[in-house]
């Protein structure tokens, strides 16, 4: 991947009343990764909304590949103004075309008990203790070694927690399409090895927990899975 952080991806540049324009570099990847389209849709989407809101859901369609190289312009249409809820919707548009449809719900912070619904799994791995199969300069990921219907994962952004709710949130939504799709590919009637996976199957998204190491949870991911074989296969 070019050397660019987190930083640097999320910086989007104006380009009109709530159009902004966002950069792509290039990594080992064919086309532009999905989470950076959608963490930089949800950017954009922040930059419409007040200070003292925060988004709590969002839902992503991929449309198009995005083409490494070329500006995306993310056009942010302001469906609601509520006063405890905001809603907005994204459009991510390369040379034209749509590349990305996103709608992100925000609220207004309210006093209320925390209830956590979910609990990491017994007998996690210290990351410490696995290799970390990252790509890029923007994150780390140490999945387990299981060979059950399950996978297992620590994952985290490269450098130190900012402080800052919305980068954060952003982080949050860049690592939901980082994460592996092993146990869907296990659960596929045609077993292929992990070696060669990449070169049978076509793979897209995930459903996940997220966790953070002391076992709050933070996040649920929710994605469609599509498995199928190239035309060559």
């Amino acid at each position: 991947m070019d050397e660019v952080d987190f930083d640097a991806l999320i910086d989007l540049a104006p380009g009109g009343v709530d159009h902004f324009i966002g950069i792509t570099p290039r990594y080992r990847l064919p086309r532009v990764f999905g989470g950076q389209l959608v963490a930089q849709a949800l950017r954009a989407a922040q930059a419409t909304v007040a200070a003292d809101v925060a988004a709590h859901s969002l839902h992503a369609s991929f449309l198009r590949p995005g083409m490494h190289g070329e500006p995306l312009r993310f056009e942010v249409e302001r469906l609601r103004d509520g006063r405890s809820f905001v809603t907005r919707r994204v459009v991510a548009r390369q040379d034209h075309d749509d590349v990305l449809h996103l709608s992100a719900s925000f609220q207004r912070d309210e006093d209320g008990p925390d209830v956590a619904p979910s609990a990491p799994p017994d007998g996690m791995i210290d990351p410490d203790e696995l290799p970390d199969n990252g790509w890029g300069s923007v994150l780390r990921r140490r999945p387990e070694l299981d060979d059950g219907p399950h996978q297992r994962l620590w994952i985290a952004m490269i450098g130190e927690p900012s402080g800052d709710d919305r980068r954060d949130r952003c982080g949050l939504t860049f690592l939901t399409d980082s994460m592996v799709t092993t146990a869907v590919r296990r659960a596929h009637p045609r077993q292929i090895p992990a070696a060669e996976a990449r070169r049978y199957f076509r793979t897209a998204s995930l459903v996940a927990e997220v966790f953070t190491r002391d076992g709050v949870h933070v996040l649920t991911v929710v994605q469609e899975i599509l498995i199928r074989a190239p035309d060559h296969a």
